[in-house]
């Protein structure tokens, strides 16, 4: 069965047709993602019908909490985040419209905004795996 957001291990949204709508109709049009089209085979190798996306947000904010998050360096010099265990975000840095967007810090973190994820659920939207800020990421 697919779902609107293909789980992946490298961090990546792979997104449905009606998830990259939803992401539009939310005020994030492609100056602040980018909507690039794949094709998609199922188990047997054989193409889906229904068009997918990755989903990149090109949005990068400086938000990361150095002082209340719990993370390594991978280098010290220049400071370097290796990976990140619980994150915390210094809210006073997002602007108004950060809906969805990536932690300068950390790039391969994407952070979602409350508001757009119960977008989401009320659209019924599947497959999505999200952890609340704060909380330990696995």
């Amino acid at each position: 069965m697919l779902t609107d957001f293909i789980s992946n291990p490298d961090r990546v949204l792979y997104v449905s047709r009606r998830t990259q709508e939803l992401l539009v109709r939310n005020g994030l049009p492609d100056d602040s993602i980018e909507y690039l089209p794949f094709v998609l085979h199922d188990k047997r190798g054989r193409v889906v019908r229904e068009q997918y996306y990755i989903a990149n947000p090109l949005m990068c904010i400086s938000c990361f909490d150095l002082k209340s998050s719990r993370y390594w360096l991978e280098s010290d010099e220049p400071p370097e985040i290796g990976d990140v265990e619980q994150l915390r975000l210094r809210e006073d840095q997002l602007p108004a419209d950060a809906k969805l967007f990536r932690v300068a810090e950390f790039p391969r973190l994407m952070v979602i905004r409350s508001d757009l994820l119960e977008a989401m659920r009320r659209e019924g939207l599947t497959g999505l795996n999200v952890q609340p800020v704060g909380e330990s990421l696995n």
